[in-house]
């Protein structure tokens, strides 16, 4: 019998080492894929929380009037505004209120964005619905933090959840004091 013969399919030391090499490739997948999900939720949830210091900055800082704004930009992707009121002066001296203008704009991984009252109702940003928050210009308090649903109504929001898969974030907005926290 020749060389060739002898050799008719895979040792079990080769099934083995095989099964194991697929184990790990396996599982070093699943771990990447936690760690991007995590990591799109730690990028939103951190690009939110700087247009929320940012809202407050400006609205302190310049005296006119800012609003955030989250809206959906996408399938299952919303994008971060901070927004300015325009004043518009006229030929007689008088100003009168114009249009927001978008002065930073900022689109967020893909994660699901939410507004909570905090006592059970909370609303997804998606299709037409969208969150907006104010500061004071006196002391940087939220004058306005709600969710526009998009049927008009409104819901009053003491917090933004940030969630993909298992994943989530809660941003606590301290209605009082412009104060926010992760």
């Amino acid at each position: 019998m020749n060389e060739a013969g002898k050799n008719k399919g895979f040792s079990l030391i080769e099934l083995v080492v095989t099964i194991a090499v697929m184990g790990i490739v396996v599982l070093i997948s699943v771990n990447l894929f936690w760690m991007i999900q995590k990591a799109d939720v730690e990028s939103t949830t951190e690009h939110i929380d700087t247009a929320l210091s940012s809202l407050r900055s400006k609205t302190l800082s310049k005296g006119n009037e800012y609003m955030m704004r989250i809206e959906p930009d996408g399938s299952n992707v919303c994008k971060v505004e901070i927004l300015e009121k325009a004043s518009i002066i006229n030929d007689d001296g008088s100003v009168t209120e114009g249009d927001w203008k978008v002065l930073e704009s900022q689109k967020l991984k893909e994660a699901e964005v939410s507004g909570s009252d905090g006592a059970g109702n909370e609303v997804t940003i998606k299709d037409g619905c969208m969150i907006e928050i104010q500061c004071s210009k006196s002391n940087g308090s939220f004058t306005r933090a709600e969710v526009i649903k998009a049927d008009a109504t409104k819901l009053s929001i003491v917090q933004i959840n940030i969630t993909k898969s298992e994943r989530n974030k809660t941003i606590k907005l301290v209605i009082p004091t412009g104060r926010h926290y992760i």
